[in-house]
């Protein structure tokens, strides 16, 4: 069985479920080089620029549960179709803006359109599949999705030399108005009429969420797919303060450090994928989840003892592989006992995630000033370790 969208290619499929799933880090991380431009084009400090990307990931927080819940009534078609139209809304304002204060409403307008995506992507896959095969479409879009911040940086910074940090909005929109073009007549709804949620629309809403709430093994899954996100996301956040704050590189190493440990998430959501039929998903959440806590533990302890920087960065890529073989195999596992909920299931995973992510990066702002470079590999190894505490009531 494949998700029905007109494409017959399964790569096709694939390729255009993970671009909705690429578009928050492709919204983040190509805007990254234009944060000191759009400071002194819009008069503004550097905060007010930063806050471009904060605002973004909380119009992104907010929005999957809305979408998720009401896709189980209404379909998942309309409200990607919403969804894609906000993103493409906020990107026209943001490439039209005149001053900081628009620009950054046009970007929570974005983050609230860009929650469209993970959510219906995951939502969609399990409508239709189930078992190994939903194993490995998961893990087939972790990868291609991942792919996105090794190139975004390097995007934004093509575009920003051509024509500024509006050509990277401009990018965006662009973008945005594609995927609701292609989705509007080349996606086919997946979730059947006799599968929606069709009572009355707050009492659907309350049985949906009680129908999750009694899924604890769903809800432990989720959890550990957040937790690894949280790990993950303290990396992102904090790869500046010590690649080139502690360990002085220059930018254009920082980009190519940074590209290899997302090349490690891509490596391990690929082999997650590949190795699916063959090994079970408590093995691969097992190794993973250990690698994921383990490495950084590590990269404490050479940190503290000034070790050589590519010993550092290895410890950085295992982290990061681990990563790539836990998300996909808890999403699955999150998602395959609550079938009548996949969209409330999926907004509530990447919701969540959303919520570890902001935590952990707030966690590495405050804690660096004080612990230093060991402050970024201590709040890895604290999610990750988390996540393990609850594998261990699950597996």
């Amino acid at each position: 069985m494949t998700i029905a969208v007109a494409p017959r290619s399964r790569l096709a499929n694939i390729l255009l479920l993970s671009a909705l799933s690429a578009l928050p880090p492709l919204s983040i991380d190509m805007g990254l080089p234009a944060l000191t431009e759009i400071s002194q084009r819009l008069h503004t400090s550097a905060t007010m620029a930063g806050m471009t990307l904060s605002l973004f990931m909380m119009g992104f927080a907010a929005s999957p549960l809305v979408y998720g819940m009401l896709s189980d009534r209404y379909g998942r078609k309309p409200l990607l179709l919403v969804g894609l139209g906000l993103f493409a809304l906020g990107g026209v304002l943001c490439t039209l803006a005149p001053s900081i204060g628009w620009l950054l409403a046009a970007r929570t307008i974005q983050g609230a359109g860009a929650g469209v995506g993970p959510t219906v992507a995951m939502a969609a896959s399990r409508d239709l599949l189930e078992g190994v095969v939903l194993r490995r479409r998961l893990a087939n879009l972790a990868m291609l999705r991942n792919v996105a911040p090794i190139v975004a940086p390097s995007i934004g910074a093509l575009l920003l030399g051509l024509g500024g940090w509006r050509a990277i909005s401009a990018m965006l929109a662009l973008a945005g108005i594609a995927l609701f073009a292609t989705m509007r007549f080349r996606f086919a709804e997946s979730l059947s009429p006799r599968n929606r949620r069709d009572g009355a629309l707050l009492s659907e809403l309350w049985r949906s969420a009680r129908h999750l709430a009694a899924a604890h093994r769903a809800l432990g899954f989720a959890a550990v797919q957040g937790l690894a996100g949280g790990s993950l996301f303290a990396y992102v956040a904090g790869s500046p303060l010590i690649l080139i704050g502690v360990f002085k590189v220059s930018a254009a190493l920082y980009a190519g450090l940074f590209a290899t440990t997302a090349f490690g998430i891509v490596l391990g959501a690929f082999l997650a994928g590949r190795l699916a039929h063959r090994v079970a998903s408590a093995t691969l959440l097992w190794v993973g989840g250990g690698l994921t806590a383990a490495a950084p533990l590590l990269a404490v302890l050479l940190v503290s003892q000034h070790a050589n920087l590519i010993v550092v960065m290895g410890c950085f890529v295992v982290a990061t592989f681990g990563f790539g073989l836990v998300a996909p195999t808890a999403s699955h596992a999150a998602l395959e006992p609550v079938a009548a909920i996949a969209g409330t299931a999926a907004a509530l995973m990447n919701t969540f995630q959303m919520i570890c992510m902001s935590a952990s990066s707030l966690l590495v702002a405050c804690l660096f000033p004080y612990l230093g470079g060991i402050a970024i590999p201590g709040v890895m190894a604290l999610f990750a370790m988390l996540g393990c505490a609850i594998l261990s009531r699950l597996l």
